[in-house]
């Protein structure tokens, strides 16, 4: 009997010992679950992060552009109007001849 008793004892050992183990088996699937969603929301959230930072730099290099292409033509003008100056002058100084 006293094998039996032992037994059993160790029976009731192991199962409150397995029934501890699946219910942190289970705390622990859950808390993997938890993160790979997390995880997931993260990654969705850098992907659309470096798509605007790709749609900024984009956008920077357009604003650049238009920029220069505003200096030039903001160059180009003056120099026009230097030469319509002058030759202002000049038509003037002959109109005073």
């Amino acid at each position: 009997m006293f094998v039996t008793g032992k037994l059993s004892k160790d029976k009731k050992h192991t199962e409150a010992a397995n029934k501890k183990l699946s219910e942190d088996l289970a705390a622990e699937e859950d808390k993997a679950n938890h993160l790979n969603k997390l995880k997931q929301k993260l990654e969705a959230s850098l992907d659309e992060m470096e798509e605007n930072v790709e749609r900024e730099k984009k956008h920077r290099a357009d604003v650049e552009k238009a920029k220069r292409k505003a200096e030039s033509d903001l160059k180009a003008a003056q120099e026009t109007v230097d030469d319509l100056e002058g030759k202002r002058k000049e038509t003037e100084d002959n109109l005073r001849r």
